[in-house]
């Protein structure tokens, strides 16, 4: 059911708006400027972030408890697995086409709400605008994500959360505090060197060419159109790290060193949001960061320039409000917009 409306969806999508000039688009910016007061211009911009906030948050909610539903033990030796095989298989398959629905619905909704303003609606981004080679690379990378996920599990890199797990709040904090290492983890040791080096070199530019036929289209779903090998350089050196940290600085009989699949969702839910048509979209899950960092707007330029951005983390949001500003306008006259986001 959820697979047939998916598809119906993906046939029948239409353009989020008309196609605008970039005349009028920036008529339509000036005029919005003349009709509305900073005070009002604020107001919308709250209400906008406010209710991406509760998509985005709830989204990521559904994928947690989804994880604690379809829930994949560790399993300690081959002979469990051979017993197992057929419930492990099952779900593997459920968990990646709820994902994969969870994330559809999120980006349906974030396009129904931008809607509404027509100065936000990019023409570059179009509802139900996945191509069938998108829905092949979608199809690949969550297969792939769910054997993944299944093999650091068996061997101690990712640990299940129970239903009691998901109404811990204790649990939470050790929770965010491994997906910013792992965000900082991967920025510092993976993209920095390896994601710059297949964008300044043309003999490794051919690893990561594929996700770059993705441009200024970039929608949520957009994250999985990826090759494995280039999935696998950019996403599954986090984790190790990680836990060798982990490992280094506590006993090694010490309970749960590893990480949570809670954890593991938030870092999905941050990919997915990079590449989404909302620059409202939650990033980090937490409203301070998300206020200061634009990490969204700075990834959406990365796909329309390709070029610059090459961490997915603007830390330089944090202390320049000038360069986040700079960033802000940017995106508004390559994307045709007029996002306020002060």
């Amino acid at each position: 059911m959820l697979m047939m409306t998916v598809v119906t969806n993906m046939n029948i999508g239409a353009q989020i708006s008309a196609p605008v000039s970039q005349h009028d688009t920036k008529t339509l910016g000036k005029n919005k400027n003349k009709l509305l007061t900073p005070r009002s211009r604020d107001a919308d911009d709250f209400n906008l972030w406010l209710v991406s906030q509760l998509i985005d948050y709830g989204t990521v909610l559904a994928l947690c408890y989804q994880n604690v539903i379809y829930n994949l033990p560790t399993t300690p030796n081959a002979t469990a697995f051979r017993q197992n095989a057929g419930y492990f298989a099952l779900c593997l398959i459920t968990n990646g086409l709820i994902s994969v629905g969870i994330v559809y619905l999120r980006e349906e909704l974030h396009f129904m709400m931008l809607s509404r303003h027509r100065q936000l609606a990019s023409r570059y981004k179009i509802r139900g605008g996945l191509s069938r080679i998108d829905w092949y690379y979608i199809f690949q990378t969550a297969s792939v994500s769910q054997i993944a996920l299944f093999l650091q599990g068996i061997f101690g890199i990712l640990y299940w959360e129970n239903r009691a797990g998901f109404w811990n709040w204790s649990k939470w904090l050790k929770i965010y505090l491994q997906f910013y290492a792992m965000l900082i983890l991967r920025d510092l040791f993976y993209l920095a060197p390896f994601h710059s080096l297949m964008h300044s070199a043309p003999r490794w530019y051919r690893l990561h060419k594929e996700h770059h036929k993705v441009m200024k289209n970039a929608q949520s779903l957009h994250a999985f159109h990826i090759d494995i090998l280039d999935l696998v350089i950019e996403n599954v050196g986090a984790p190790i790290l990680l836990v060798l940290g982990q490992c280094i600085m506590s006993d090694w009989k010490q309970e749960h060193v590893g990480i949570s699949i809670f954890a593991v969702v938030l870092l999905t839910g941050h990919d997915i949001a990079l590449h989404s048509i909302d620059p409202y979209s939650a990033m980090y899950f937490c409203p301070v960061l998300d206020h200061f960092m634009k990490g969204n707007i700075c990834h959406q330029l990365h796909h329309a320039l390709n070029n610059d951005y090459i961490m997915f983390v603007p830390y330089g949001h944090l202390w320049s409000s000038r360069r986040r500003r700079e960033d802000v306008d940017r995106y508004n006259t390559v994307f045709e917009t007029d996002f306020f986001m002060r």
